[in-house]
């Protein structure tokens, strides 16, 4: 499965949906001046990242058997959302 999650990731950089994407990235403004549907791209994003995510739940569920309120605690989903967004965004990567 995480071959497969990858090989679509690329997959998805290398066509139109991730040149779309790149130029989105560098400027909205230009990119909507191109041509290119921002809306429907940043949706494309938006559902490849949730398809992504419950594929991952699901195999989480699969591995613990059950999953509670007890399974995850509050602190460690605000830490992962937190680690999330610094390793997306490092500040002097360049990117």
């Amino acid at each position: 499965m995480v071959a497969a999650s990858f090989g679509l990731v690329a997959l998805h950089r290398i066509t139109a949906p991730g040149r779309a994407w790149a130029m989105i990235r560098q400027s909205e403004a230009n990119a909507m001046a191109a041509g290119i549907n921002v809306t429907f791209y940043k949706f494309w994003a938006f559902a490849l990242s949730g398809l992504l995510a419950g594929i991952a739940g699901a195999l989480l569920a699969g591995a613990l058997g059950q999953l509670d309120a007890r399974t995850f605690l509050a602190s460690d989903g605000i830490l992962l959302f937190a680690l999330a967004v610094v390793g997306v965004h490092i500040p002097g990567s360049g990117r």
